[in-house]
């Protein structure tokens, strides 16, 4: 072929090939824009997501020897159903991450897991809370529940500051995990996981925790365990 007809179809070519490259970066840009503009959060969070690292919290099957919770049979109204108090088992919930140099990390607080709760249809108290070995991404902060916020696991069952005192404080579970070492337990709690996450520090705390639940990043797992029985606190 001449040279000069290799030049011209070369032409075509590089013109072809340009013109498809910027076709194709129109689109793309087309494209992020729609994400943003129809889903402005969920894109977001997308990139957020890059930079929350994973914390993992672990429920122990496993009661802890002679500690107990002082509970009573609780009901949606939260008054005492049956007026007696009952002896729950404590266990142990392991918050493990890796800090910002990228050391493993490892808190253990006690909580309490099983509740007793009401029997409206046979008018007895029974336990109740999760047994099976389980695992849930914790997508949900509740900042506004009632019990100094909540992080939200599945269907009413939620993670959430509980009794300072389990012995002596007579104190009601709906089958949470409630976390109960001293009046800041729960803050503690809150402040490892905004370390271990990675999330961004010059956020306001609130924001930090927000972020950390949507972004997914964060695990619970309750290792299986034995329903405990349910006793009368003086027996």
């Amino acid at each position: 072929m001449p040279e000069n007809g290799r030049s011209f179809i070369g032409g075509i070519t590089g013109k072809i090939l340009s013109s498809f490259i910027f076709i194709c970066y129109q689109l793309h840009f087309i494209f992020i824009q729609i994400m943003i503009h129809r889903w402005p959060c969920d894109f977001s969070l997308r990139i957020m997501n890059m930079a929350i690292r994973p914390v993992n919290l672990t429920v122990s099957g496993t009661a802890i020897s002679n500690e107990y919770a002082k509970t009573f049979s609780y009901h949606r109204d939260g008054k005492n159903q049956d007026r007696n108090l009952y002896r729950i088992p404590l266990y142990r919930m392991t918050i493990s991450g890796r800090d910002d140099a990228g050391n493993a990390v490892q808190h253990t607080v006690r909580v309490i897991r099983f509740g007793v709760g009401w029997s409206t249809q046979t008018n007895v108290s029974y336990v109740y809370g999760l047994a099976k070995l389980q695992s849930s991404y914790i997508r949900r902060w509740l900042p506004d529940y009632s019990v100094h916020s909540a992080r939200h696991v599945f269907k009413d069952y939620l993670i959430h500051d509980g009794a300072d005192n389990p012995v002596r404080e007579v104190y009601a579970t709906a089958g949470c995990i409630d976390v109960c070492d001293d009046p800041y337990g729960f803050d503690r709690v809150n402040s490892l996981i905004i370390r271990l996450s990675g999330v961004e520090k010059a956020l306001p705390r609130a924001r930090q925790l927000r972020d950390i639940a949507h972004a997914g990043r964060k695990t619970i797992t309750y290792e299986r365990a034995l329903r405990p029985a349910l006793r009368l606190w003086n027996a």
